[in-house]
């Protein structure tokens, strides 16, 4: 690293980190303050039938209170009232942290003391002020002030009773009642609020229903200003703080979070997804394609660490927050194969250059019949290498590898690489069952960094605010792990990252380098009813998955869909940071190469008209050479990725293999 303006190299700098997100932070919140003569009658009386009905009767603590909110929540069989005084609520969250039995009784203290010093009215002030209600963009929104002007677009005055009743059952959990993101929870919510109010008195029924029967209106939720996506990173660094340190916690303890993103990586992630998806929405546009809402996520990750270094988990967060890099579990199709391989080169009784008929072929498992197909029903008709079986993405082949290896160990081998076990049933060859594209991500990762397992984390340090304390998120392994843990060998690893380079450089991802991108990288192709592309490089794994949310089929293949995308971020990411396109792949001890024929898979010789250096584990590369009676068939590679199982049948059968 070098000074800019004295050209000098620095042995030392500092980074300053960079905010992304106030989560629940109330010095970093968004903020309208009222005065109690501010709050309109049927607000002020949402907030307290719901969260305190007596709050003008009782000193701080309100004992009948409690056991009237014990009774309903049993009642429902849920907890819809809270046994705490809006006073006590206000001491809570203004000055207290942690959630213990001290705490609380701290707490009930507080507040008989701030029922001394305050008015009734100044209490009630302070806590519609300061109660947190949601996020709007990256910053959090504190007050129903504020909240009226964030969910609504208007003015706190101007609320009507419907709305009023929504912005009062946020109270109790503003994620879980989200309208944005739950919308039904939310509409319960208000009703119920809105039956609080008629038994307390607060307004008749006749408005009651009147204010249930109209739907909701919300105004558009903010956009971050960068546009680059970052929310949907946010939702999964929360969930994963919720995990590892507890919700609670979380809300009442002021923590500094330092996050693994890189936000030059995410801009460029996000500006790759939102470029392809306009691409393919004008190429849908003009095949009278009809109108949907063409999705993408991309995840990008630390092949050693499982640092998150980008996400995205849509094409925009503001119109929809489901995080489909997180929570859309979709058919992987031929991007698992890759797995099928590695598991029969584990078994130990097959190597790249092991051949296996390529032809129309049924299977059986459990008394039924299964029978594949290859893209568009084209065969060799011929033995064909493993190596090149992947890297042209035949199923007959696969799904004939995976019977002999035994499915049991490919089920194994996938479960221990990160992704959900699959069922032992043949169709799990070509990928019928489903993952994340971050699982997917995670599991790849073992084939880059030499077959370690990879956890995902998206945080680095959590430090408590006020005190010395730090946790530091550890991604190192002892010795005893590593060897308990490891996912196949760093020489099996090899082994696939040496095809799965093939794969680029000739494959059924060629495209990778048409498109620009001339940097050593592995990867693999995968069609469902959506597109998958799965590219890694010594340093950094990438997964891209483009379809719809609701299944349909998208028509494209991998390579035509998600690579693009990739392509565009490995550009950049190599612009941004060049020390992620200098070296290729390193190469472990235990492997040899050899000169190969790659029709017979035997060692070339002077007959051979082509032939290609590829990776063994020692010991295991042919012996034989091939003859002149062996050299004449060329290669044909398939110009586009090979069809996957559709999901499985409602009855429970293996699931079936498109043919076209």
């Amino acid at each position: 690293m070098t000074d800019l303006d004295t050209g000098k190299r620095l042995e030392d700098c500092l980074l300053e980190p960079r905010l992304i997100a106030a989560l629940n932070a109330q010095e970093l919140g968004k903020r309208i303050l009222v005065s109690f003569d501010d709050l309109p009658r049927d607000l002020a009386n949402a907030v307290l039938a719901i969260e305190d009905k007596r709050f003008f009767e009782h000193r701080g603590i309100d004992f009948i209170g409690i056991l009237r909110a014990l009774r309903e929540n049993i009642k429902q069989g849920e907890i819809v009232q809270g046994g705490s005084t809006i006073t006590q609520q206000l001491v809570k969250d203004v000055f207290l942290t942690r959630q213990t039995l001290w705490r609380k009784l701290k707490e009930a203290y507080l507040a008989l003391i701030l029922e001394l010093k305050l008015r009734k009215e100044e209490i009630f002030t302070l806590y519609c002020n300061e109660i947190y209600l949601g996020q709007s963009g990256r910053f959090s929104i504190q007050g129903l002030g504020q909240a009226a002007r964030d969910y609504f677009g208007k003015d706190i005055s101007q609320l009507i009773l419907s709305e009023a009743a929504l912005l009062a059952g946020l109270i109790q959990g503003p994620n879980r009642y989200s309208p944005y993101k739950n919308r039904d929870q939310a509409i319960a919510r208000r009703n119920t609020v809105l039956d609080a109010m008629v038994e307390m008195g607060a307004i008749a029924k006749a408005q009651a229903e009147e204010a249930k029967s109209e739907g909701l209106k919300l105004a558009p939720p903010r956009k971050s200003a960068d546009e680059t996506g970052m929310p949907y990173f946010i939702d999964y660094v929360k969930e994963y703080l919720d995990k590892i340190v507890g919700a609670d916690e979380m809300a009442r303890i002021s923590y500094r979070i330092y996050t693994t993103i890189d936000v030059q990586l995410q801009q460029a992630a996000h500006q790759a997804v939102t470029t392809q998806l306009k691409k393919l929405d004008e190429v849908f546009a003009k095949q009278n394609v009809p109108p949907g809402p063409l999705q993408a996520a991309l995840v990008a990750l630390d092949v050693r660490t499982g640092e998150v270094l980008a996400m995205v988990g849509g094409r925009s967060y503001a119109d929809s927050q489901l995080n489909r890099a997180t929570d859309a579990n979709r058919q992987m199709g031929s991007a698992f194969k890759p797995f099928v391989y590695a598991a029969a080169f584990n078994e130990g009784r097959f190597t790249p250059v092991s051949r296996i008929l390529d032809a129309p072929k049924v299977f059986y498992s459990q008394g039924e019949e299964y029978a594949p197909g290859n893209y568009g029903n084209g065969y060799s008709n011929r033995e064909v290498t493993l190596r090149e079986a992947l890297v042209r993405s035949l199923n007959i082949v696969t799904v004939d590898l995976a019977q002999q290896a035994g499915l049991y160990r490919i089920a194994e081998i996938a479960e221990r690489a990160g992704l959900p076990r699959p069922p032992l049933v043949p169709s799990i060859a070509l990928g019928a069952s489903q993952a994340t594209p971050l699982e997917v991500a995670s599991a790849y990762a073992s084939f880059a960094n030499g077959g370690l397992p990879v956890a995902p984390r998206p945080v680095r340090l959590i430090h408590s605010a006020g005190s010395e304390s730090s946790y530091w998120n550890s991604f190192s392994l002892s010795p005893e792990q590593t060897r308990s843990r490891r996912v196949f060998s760093p020489q099996i690893a090899y082994l696939m990252t040496d095809i799965m380079k093939a794969v680029i450089n000739e494959g059924t991802a060629a495209s990778v380098r048409a498109l620009g991108f001339n940097k050593p990288a592995a990867g693999k192709t995968g069609t469902s009813h959506d597109g998958w592309f799965v590219g890694y490089t010594p340093a950094l794994v990438c997964v891209v998955w483009v379809g719809f949310d609701d299944n349909r089929e998208l028509g494209l293949t991998g390579a035509q869909s998600a690579l693009p995308i990739w392509v565009e971020l490995r550009k950049k990411a190599i612009a941004i940071r060049p020390e992620l396109g200098r070296d290729d792949f390193p190469v472990p001890g235990g492997i040899t190469f050899a000169q190969i024929d790659p029709v017979t898979g035997l060692l070339a010789s002077e007959y051979c008209l082509k032939t290609r250096k590829q990776a063994f584990i020692s010991g295991t590369e042919p012996k034989a050479f091939c003859s002149s009676e062996r050299h004449s068939i060329d290669i044909i590679v398939d110009s586009e990725e090979p069809e996957i199982p559709d999901r499985p049948t409602e009855t429970g059968k293996a699931p079936s293999i498109w043919d076209n």
